[in-house]
């Protein structure tokens, strides 16, 4: 039977609480709101080490598909009829 503290979620104030008390609910000296007591990391002598996210880099982009080669395309001309001269 220790003593443990941790803060209020609502106002951030420090309370200092029993471990047996721990996952019950009591009122906060400071904002008067109801809070669940619960042991924050943030008190702990030996906080764990979080390991850090492997970050993967995005998958490279497909490469567009190249133009196509330009082509020509060979129509007969046709010439319109010359008009009359009045």
């Amino acid at each position: 039977m220790g003593l443990f503290k941790f803060r209020c979620v609502f106002c951030r104030q420090k309370i200092a609480a029993e471990e047996e008390w721990i996952g019950m609910f009591a009122e906060c000296p400071s904002c008067h709101r109801r809070i669940d007591i619960r042991r924050d990391d943030e008190f702990l002598d030996d906080v764990p080490e979080q390991p850090e996210p492997e970050v993967s880099a995005p998958p490279e982009p497909e490469a567009p598909p190249p133009f196509p080669e330009p082509f020509q395309i060979n129509l007969p001309k046709w010439e319109l009829p010359k008009a009359e001269k009045p």
